[in-house]
């Protein structure tokens, strides 16, 4: 069959088939309790490979960032990317022996927030610092419950502000990996190989 005949088919069955009217954006699906969606979004997590944990005050959060750290260990902390009304200055305190001011080739662990988490696939969403969250062997996120929505099609329909004058969201669902070779499984190939999250979940 000669190219024309079949671009001719082509535009005939996409003018038969084509929708018709605004598509939009889809209805925000039926939002569960914050229980149910941190479940979620843990188990979605688990599949993946990345590691879970729970905190209701910045106190836990170090007792948990000092379970996943070696002693000593040097950190990164990505201040660009946690949310306005988080103070990260705590973190300095705390960490100050420990912490590293800039990227580099070398560096072990980097410490990010998170722009929004995605329950349903255990993703976490980010847009600023890039690097950050590529660059180190093992990549921690600090992220707020508010952050968490159940689908990524909810997310878009309750804050579509996220979407605008953004030059780009980085989308991580677990350790960086790849299965190119002999089809086996390796993390870390083009990444972080480890990844933790830490969600913070005040008391009420």
């Amino acid at each position: 069959m000669k190219k024309t005949a079949i671009l001719r088919r082509i535009r005939h069955y996409l003018k038969e088939h084509s929708p018709t009217g605004d598509v939009g954006i889809p209805e925000s699906p039926e939002v569960g309790s914050m229980p149910d969606l941190v479940e979620t979004f843990s188990v979605a997590l688990a599949q993946v490979k990345g590691e879970f944990y729970q905190a209701t005050s910045y106190q836990e959060v170090v007792s948990v960032l000092k379970r996943v750290l070696s002693p000593a260990q040097p950190i990164y902390l990505a201040r660009d990317t946690f949310p306005p009304d988080v103070d990260w200055h705590w973190l300095e305190t705390e960490f100050s022996g420990q912490g590293v001011s800039s990227l580099a080739e070398n560096t072990v662990v980097a410490l990010t927030g998170a722009t929004f988490l995605i329950a349903e696939t255990g993703t976490i969403g980010i847009q600023s610092d890039l690097v950050a969250s590529l660059l180190p062997e093992h990549h921690i996120v600090l992220a707020m419950t508010d952050q968490l929505y159940p689908t990524l099609e909810a997310l878009v329909a309750q804050r579509p502000d996220f979407m605008v004058d953004i030059p780009y969201t980085t989308l991580i669902t677990g350790p960086s990996r790849t299965a190119d070779i002999e089809k086996t499984l390796v993390l870390g190939a083009h990444g972080p190989g480890r990844l933790t999250v830490i969600l913070l979940i005040p008391n009420p």
